[in-house]
């Protein structure tokens, strides 16, 4: 097995290699734009801001689904957090419970769900940096009916509970 032979089996495995991060980055932006063709919008993505050394903070916006067909949020990622649940906070008898939410969170067609402190959040837990105001954070969020779609989340001092369109995307 001469020079050439080694060359060759490189050259390929360069080309299978490219290709494959080809594809991986296809079917990303495929999901990302199945997700806009669903209809699917964001609006007012907030992160608490948190202290240096803080543990975990919570995520907040509004989902809008414009089209006929229900979708389900059923896991975010981001690379400030080792981990990150889904939750609702409510009252049972007469005591505030947060508990995660295995099946995720449904946006049913036509309609908009509101992700807000003191009901259905996002955890952001085992923080590997402090959270600043006015910071900017990309979030991927992942839904059941068509893949994964790109936020872009503001660091903000207290998240707004209402329903002001500021930071839309």
């Amino acid at each position: 097995m001469g020079f050439g032979t080694d060359t060759n089996m490189r050259r390929g495995a360069v080309l299978a290699l490219s290709l494959g991060l080809f594809l991986l980055a296809s079917t990303s932006m495929a999901a990302t734009h199945a997700c806009m063709h669903q209809q699917l919008h964001i609006a007012n993505a907030e992160i608490r801001a948190t202290a240096p050394s803080a543990p975990v903070t919570g995520g907040y916006l509004h989902i809008h689904n414009k089209s006929d067909k229900s979708q389900r949020l059923i896991a975010v990622m981001a690379d400030f957090a080792q981990h990150i649940e889904l939750h609702e906070m409510k009252h049972e008898n007469g005591v505030m419970k947060m508990t995660p939410l295995e099946n995720g969170i449904e946006i049913p067609a036509g309609t908009a769900v509101q992700l807000k402190p003191g009901g259905l959040h996002i955890m952001f837990m085992q923080l590997t940096a402090q959270l600043k105001p006015l910071e900017m954070h990309e979030v991927k969020l992942v839904f059941d009916g068509c893949g994964e779609m790109q936020a872009k989340f503001m660091v903000v001092k207290k998240p707004a509970s209402g329903h002001s369109q500021k930071h839309q995307h």
